[in-house]
């Protein structure tokens, strides 16, 4: 009697937005003391079920002053005045992102509605920290199954302290966001696997009996 084969597959995080490609054209500080944080514009996809977030990777500049307390965050959007709204998630992350280079933030249980605006915030919640991240001018931006990045991006004194969009950085922020791959393309890919050890099993069974 033979059995179905079953097989454990990774599944690597799906990109839908990166603006890594585009050039340094120079940092953008991130700060505490002067009360300047800022914050990236992004459109989900059309996917009906929704998203749920699994990470972000930032391009990072060297820091001014490398002393931590530096945070990631998702708010969700304040759809009157255009700016960030309600913060949704802290990610989890290196708080002193010191030297340069892209650093990774992970997300946890966040799920992000279909077609909808949120944004991606840095800043620095205490202390004398001073980071810089990097921006583009030109993203060139990677998009994927329908997300988008209308490059709209903003200062403000720190969430909770009002934003300034009239007080704009010089590019977008250079990042990118990963989601986890849907279930169907999880189930699909067991269906693959399943099916290919279905018929390695009736191969061996006809080679069996010639």
């Amino acid at each position: 009697m033979f059995g179905l084969a079953t097989a454990t597959t990774a599944r690597a995080d799906f990109t839908v937005i990166s603006s890594l490609t585009g050039a340094n054209d120079g940092p953008d500080e991130i700060t505490a003391s002067n009360g300047t944080w800022l914050a990236n514009e992004f459109v989900t996809g059309t996917n009906a079920a929704g998203y749920s977030l699994s990470s972000v990777t930032i391009s990072m500049g060297a820091a001014n002053n490398a002393v931590g307390a530096f945070v990631m965050e998702i708010f969700s959007n304040n759809a009157g005045l255009g700016i960030p709204g309600t913060l949704l998630q802290t990610l989890t992350g290196n708080a002193n992102p010191s030297t340069a280079g892209n650093y990774t933030y992970t997300a946890t249980s966040l799920n992000l509605n279909p077609s909808t605006i949120y944004w991606l915030v840095e800043g620095v919640t205490s202390g004398a920290g001073s980071y810089n991240d990097t921006f583009t001018v030109s993203p060139g931006s990677y998009l994927n199954q329908g997300w988008s990045l209308p490059g709209t991006f903003t200062t403000g004194n720190a969430p909770g302290a009002g934003w300034n969009i009239s007080t704009i950085t010089s590019g977008p922020t250079r990042f990118s966001l990963q989601i986890v791959p849907e279930p169907a393309e999880s189930a699909l890919a067991f269906g693959v696997v399943g099916l290919a050890a279905v018929m390695v099993q009736r191969r061996k069974r006809a080679a069996f009996v010639t």
